[in-house]
């Protein structure tokens, strides 16, 4: 049970103390004295969603602190490092980042709820439904009753009762349902023998779609290839052109550019034939 909730820069409240004793425990007070932000703190503290609007106006941060104690016939609550909880904290700035701490020591959101959760429910004035609720009522019986291992042991026997009622059931076809297997099943078998379906026939078939993909690759790579010889701006035989007619210029002026010419125009000639054979 809780002991004492410590707040501060938290909505109305500049910084507050609440002692509880162990009993009921009643907060009263004149409108606007804070009720409500005692009651948000208090769900905040207990895992409650981070909101601006927390932190009183002007501060950065907020923050709460509480101490717990386990009442009289209370299993003892531990921690992940396996310690008694005795205080949690949660501090949130203005940026809504928040740092969470169980018995002083800092952990992440998800063990700070984890451990919330196993400490006390927190419900609003809105949430009469989900108390009414059959299944909840059922489950707040249970935890009092201290049964969780029974009820474990129970819904395993129940789901694999459930289970081999499923398959014996799947077993146990009626005499309709059996004859309609057999009617659809002889139609399908009926259907496939329609076909007359010749392995050889296959054989021959499966041949010629290997034939017509070679005959596809070797297109495609035919057609690359005298596009990369001729038929594109970037081919072979465009360059070594471009190249002929930069040194047709130098002609009869440098006796090596004549020879160049010559064999320019022969590599011409042999691209052309490649790419046309």
């Amino acid at each position: 049970m809780i002991k004492k909730l410590c707040i501060k820069n938290f909505a109305l409240i500049k910084e507050a103390e609440i002692n509880f004793d162990g009993s009921l425990c009643v907060i009263t007070g004149e409108t606007g004295a804070g009720k409500s932000s005692a009651a948000e703190a208090l769900e905040f503290i207990l895992g409650g969603k981070a909101k601006a609007e927390l932190i009183s106006g002007g501060e950065n941060f907020c923050q709460a602190y509480a101490e717990f104690e386990a009442g009289a016939g209370d299993a003892e609550i531990k921690s992940g490092d396996s310690r008694p909880i005795s205080s949690l904290k949660r501090i949130l700035d203005k940026d809504l980042k928040n740092k969470f701490f169980v018995n002083s020591r800092q952990v992440s959101m998800k063990e700070f709820r984890e451990t919330c959760s196993k400490i006390a429910d927190f419900y609003g004035q809105h949430e009469s439904a989900f108390i009414s609720s059959g299944d909840i009522q059922l489950d707040i019986i249970d935890s009092f009753g201290a049964i969780e291992k029974e009820k474990e042991e129970y819904l395993k026997a129940y789901n694999e009762k459930k289970e081999i009622a499923s398959k014996i059931e799947a077993l146990s076809l009626s005499a309709g349902e059996k004859e309609r297997l057999i009617d659809m099943y002889s139609f399908e078998l009926g259907e496939i023998e329609k076909l007359n379906i010749d392995p050889q026939k296959d054989s021959a078939l499966e041949e010629l779609i290997l034939k017509i993909k070679e005959k596809d690759r070797i297109n495609r790579h035919a057609g690359r290839a005298f596009e990369l010889l001729k038929d594109s701006d970037n081919s072979a035989q465009s360059a070594v052109s471009q190249a002929l007619s930069c040194l047709s210029n130098l002609e009869g002026k440098i006796p090596e550019a004549d020879d160049i010419c010559a064999r320019l125009k022969t590599v011409i000639e042999e691209l052309s034939y490649c790419a046309e054979a």
